[in-house]
Parts: structure tokens; sequence; C-alpha cells
């Protein structure tokens, strides 16, 4: 049964909020012309909506093909988003408006974690009975430059490496926008693993899994003709995925010193052309 919003988002003071709150800024829809607020998540999310509603029985459900919409028609709660910086149209004028809410600090990495569950993910791909790997990543997508670097900073603070490229180009209302990415550094995936999900009330649930086996897995596939590290000068580098935007480089870890590097594909490493990935 659906209750009244008495102005739940107006302070944003618990753990669930700050999710709610963050994945919304990723995936949500905020009317401008309208009172609507609401979400639309895959049907294999679908419990993720469930959960939210067992804290905010406000919101309403409505069935989409193959996928479940979470919403409320208040407009007292679109004035809250709003004033907690999830404005409409934020893919296209409001994305340089973009930026981590004043939350207290111990509501931040829920914040994020909403976030990663709308615009984030986790890739693993395995050769299957060789025990080798191919790829694993984790990472955050944003056409907000500005809210990236703020996430990264605060995962700087924690210990937690990234790095942040445009991966690529949208076209919004017949406008073109830079894709922005931010990857965690493969020697931090432990320490972000922990600040999104330590006291975890609401998760997506699949990417849970998934990272909790990526931090299982251990071997890296080591790529025939590794460079040397750029910075320590170890052999003992990686492979550590593909950065297509910038002419199909290769990006590089080295397992020694923990930092990244990138180089063209088959370039020599000690050629003009290298790139440092961190400082």
């Amino acid at each position: 049964m659906y209750k009244v919003y008495n102005r739940e988002f107006q302070i944003i003071d618990t753990k669930e909020k700050a999710y709610v709150l963050g994945l919304f800024y990723a995936d949500g829809n905020i009317g401008s012309n309208d009172i609507q607020v609401r979400i639309t998540l895959k049907e294999e999310d679908s419990n993720l909506l469930y959960d939210i509603a067992k804290y905010f029985p406000f919101f309403y459900f409505h069935s989409r093909p193959k996928a479940l919409e979470l919403g409320c028609y208040k407009r007292e709660l679109q004035e809250d988003f709003i004033s907690n910086g999830c404005y409409p149209r934020k893919s296209y004028e409001n994305r340089d408006n973009l930026r981590i809410p004043y939350l207290s600090k111990e509501l931040i990495p829920h914040f994020i974690r909403g976030y990663f569950d709308g615009d984030g993910g986790c890739t693993l791909s395995l050769k299957e009975n060789t025990g080798k790997k191919t790829q694993k990543r984790v990472y955050i997508y944003s056409v907000s430059l500005n809210l990236l670097n703020d996430i990264k900073e605060v995962l700087f603070n924690e210990d937690i490496k990234s790095c942040i490229s445009m991966t690529d180009k949208s076209t919004v209302e017949k406008a073109t926008i830079n894709v922005y990415k931010l990857t965690i550094n493969t020697s931090s995936y432990k320490n972000f693993n922990a600040f999104l999900y330590k006291d975890a009330s609401l998760f997506m649930e699949r990417k849970k899994i998934l990272f909790d086996k990526i931090i299982k897995e251990t071997n890296f596939f080591i790529a025939k003709d590794t460079p040397n590290c750029k910075f320590c000068n170890s052999t003992r580098v990686v492979c550590d995925g593909w950065n297509y935007y910038k002419g199909k480089r290769q990006n590089y870890l080295c397992r020694d010193c923990g930092r990244h590097f990138s180089a063209p594909l088959n370039s020599d490493i000690q050629s003009e052309e290298d790139e440092l990935l961190e400082d």
C-alpha cells in the first residue's frame, strides 16, 4: 500500500537515502516540464526496486517490457531531488552541474554505490580451461567530468587509485556529448569493494556478485612481448585492458610498483608515443 510522500528526501541523512539519490543521479528521470521522478531497470535487477520501495513506500511500480519502473508524481519529491543536485536534463544542459552533493562523510560511499549501480560496472572474461584471464575491469561512466573528478578525489583519499579517460561520444538532443570513464586501478579493487559495500543495505545484487568474483580471481593473462615497466623497469608487467578511444592503445599494469602506463599496440615502449596513465 502506497504512502504519502512526507519530504523524506529534503534532507539526506540515511544511507538508504544517499544510495537512492546516487542511483537517480545515474539512471533517474527528473521531469523538467512535469512532476515525475522515476527510474527504470531491467527485469533482472527489479529486486533492487522492490527493496527501495520497502524503505520508501511512496513510490509506485509500473511494468515495462522486460523492465520495471519505480516512480512518484509528487512535486515536493521533484523539488527535493533537484535541491540535492539531481537535476532534470542532466545528460545535456545540466551535466556540468552534477557534483557529489553535500553529504556527511559516512554517507558518501552509499551515494557512490548508487551511482555505480546505475552507471558503473564490472567486466570479467576468462579463457575457459586455461586459468588465464583476458580482462577484468571495474569502472564508472558519466557525461559529467566534474562528477567523476569529485568521485576520483573521494576515492584517492580512501587509498583507492583510479584514472579518468574520455571513451566515447554520445548524441543528446542533436548535440555531441563526451562520455568519460573512471577506471579503478587493479591494485585498488579490494579497497574499492570494501568502500562500496561496507554497511550496505541497498545494492544491485548482480554487480556485487560479479565484483566479489573479480576479487577472488587473481590470475592475469600475461601477454607476449610485454614491455618493461616505464616507472621501475620491472619485467613483471601485464596487460590491463585496451584504450580504443586513443588509437587502440594497450594499457599495462606493473605488478611490482602497481602503476599503469599505455603504449600503441606492438610499439617500442621507449618511443615518444608511450603514455603514462598515473602521476
